[in-house]
């Protein structure tokens, strides 16, 4: 059985040694055949890799300071849920700060130390922040990120979809606006919007073959993104619905079609970020 007072206070000096600048020190809470894994990467196995991996770490941001958010028991796992900011002035340095939050899911050993240890957080989150000015993927640089931003149905009548998923189905409404409404849903969103007046907003014919009550968005940080994000899909063989140009609400978004006319609409919204990070936040 865990003992929850002993572990908080070992998760605190686990921070405090992420927090030091000592990777032999965060080694040492770990068993001698521990592991570190951070999201997809390898695992480090054994003390001398996972001191290696805080090495590289602390190097990278010298003023690093991680803190204990929450400690909560999962069963036999422990999930130490952190905050972590730091300045990358390490070599080869961007010397941008980053401030993340995060997660580790522990299996302790019978000596109460870490036996396997399960890192995550948004890494999408961590290059933007790192290299606000592009993203970078598994295969290189990218912009387009593997999320979808919002689903908008176009709807014959606004009011009745409203109340169909606002009090039928109980999804949380965001905001009051009268002539579209949003659901704010678990890792995605949902927009209702008048069937013609989202037809007029992709620039399409409502009632012809070339609109299907329905866009998908994905949501950008900058016009600058937006506009390389549509060139990507052009290239990729997507078709050109509405060139990318500043918007009525006061954006800026553009439209293009996969190959099965499915509309995608891409968008920079100044005002809020709609929909999830680009990487899961819990992963």
């Amino acid at each position: 059985m865990i003992d929850e007072e002993r572990i908080l206070g070992f998760a605190t000096k686990y921070a405090e040694a992420w927090s030091s600048g000592d990777p032999a020190l965060l080694a040492s809470f770990y068993s001698p055949d521990g592991s570190l894994k951070v999201n997809g990467g390898d695992a480090a196995v054994g003390r001398d890799a996972v001191e290696e991996t805080a090495r590289a770490f602390m190097g990278a941001f010298p003023d690093m300071l991680v803190e204990l958010v929450e400690l909560r028991l999962e069963g036999s796992i422990v999930v130490f849920a952190w905050h972590w900011t730091g300045t990358n002035t390490g070599p080869g340095g961007t010397g941008r700060a980053v401030d993340l939050t995060g997660y580790e899911e522990w299996t302790l050993s019978d000596e109460g130390l870490i036996r396997q240890s399960l890192g995550h957080f948004d890494e999408a989150q961590y290059q933007r922040q790192l290299n606000p000015d592009q993203v970078v993927g598994a295969t290189g640089i990218i912009t387009m990120q593997p999320r979808m931003s919002m689903i908008t149905l176009g709807v014959e009548d606004l009011p009745r979809s409203i109340q169909f998923y606002e009090q039928g189905l109980g999804f949380p409404r965001y905001g009051e606006e009268e002539n579209v409404a949003f659901f704010k849903l678990n890792g995605t969103w949902l927009g209702v919007y008048g069937r013609e007046a989202l037809a007029e907003d992709a620039g399409v014919d409502a009632t012809g073959s070339g609109f299907r009550a329905f866009t998908i968005s994905h949501n950008v940080a900058s016009e600058e993104e937006v506009e390389a994000v549509m060139k990507q899909a052009l290239e990729a063989g997507a078709g050109l619905v509405k060139k990318a140009e500043k918007t009525f609400w006061g954006g800026y978004g553009g439209y293009f079609s996969d190959p099965d006319g499915h509309l995608w609409e891409v968008a920079y919204n100044p005002f809020a970020w709609i929909g999830p990070a680009d990487e899961a936040q819990a992963q």
